[in-house]
């Protein structure tokens, strides 16, 4: 399988708001308020998951497609011109 992309449909998907003791149950954290941690990025939990000899696939591009269309979404200006 050198050089070839791991089969990964059948993957557990992981998202760090997961585990990220800043969020509510409700804004997506699935742990424990006592088990969770602040603001973990996906270079942090890739680490872990190598340490735990688990296969890893990081996809960094979900991250900033998120964060943008957060901040567009977000963005509300009384300018019809950005609104056309």
């Amino acid at each position: 399988m050198e050089g070839q992309l791991p089969n990964t449909k059948q993957w557990v998907v992981f998202y760090s708001v997961y585990i990220n003791s800043k969020k509510t149950v409700a804004e997506g954290r699935r742990i424990n308020l006592s088990k969770a941690c602040e603001n973990p990025t996906c270079v942090e939990i890739g680490d872990c998951c190598n340490h735990l000899k688990l296969p890893l696939l990081l996809r960094f591009v979900y991250a900033f497609v998120l964060h943008v269309s957060l901040i567009l979404s977000s963005f509300d200006s009384g300018d019809d011109e950005l609104q056309r």
